[in-house]
């Protein structure tokens, strides 16, 4: 049978654990998996780009850049494009590598592919996800100016 202090006790206990266990599902919740979309612009006149992203805590946009350049090859007339892609936050929280690989097929309007987070600095150093994207060329197919691509896919740290 219990008494009114043990009762008292385990109000106290339960009080007291509360927070704990509010912090241990925020860390948790942090955690999880989550969509992700970024728009990243390519410019191939200037070499400059730029992106936009939102979910997973990223950053709301930045500059894009590929350190190592892009490796082609081509397989019965279609093209794969490998490369690592830097995203730099403009607010200076950090970066993060996107590793990429897509096909096209010369001349046509897009491209497809997959692409990897596989590594980050700053408040990005320990984010990971994956997913596709698809890729236009602007001003028109067969037309050196860009490309936009769109990555979606999810991320978590």
């Amino acid at each position: 049978m219990r008494t009114p202090k043990s009762i008292l006790v385990a109000a106290a206990v339960a009080a007291a654990a509360a927070p704990l266990s509010m912090a241990a599902g925020q860390a948790t919740a942090a955690n999880v998996d989550t969509r992700i979309s970024i728009v990243a612009t390519e410019d191939f006149v200037t070499g400059t780009g730029t992106f936009q992203a939102s979910g997973a805590g990223l950053c709301s946009s930045g500059t894009t850049s590929q350190p190592g350049g892009v490796a082609v090859t081509e397989r019965r007339r279609t093209l794969t494009f490998e490369l690592d892609k830097v995203f730099t936050c403009a607010d200076g929280s950090g970066a993060f590598t996107v590793t990429l690989r897509a096909w096209w097929l010369p001349c046509a309007p897009s491209n497809r592919g997959v692409w990897s987070i596989t590594g980050g600095t700053g408040d990005y150093a320990s984010l990971r996800g994956s997913g596709q994207l698809v890729g236009t060329y602007f001003p028109a197919a067969c037309e050196d100016g860009g490309v936009e691509d769109v990555y979606t896919g999810h991320a978590s740290s």
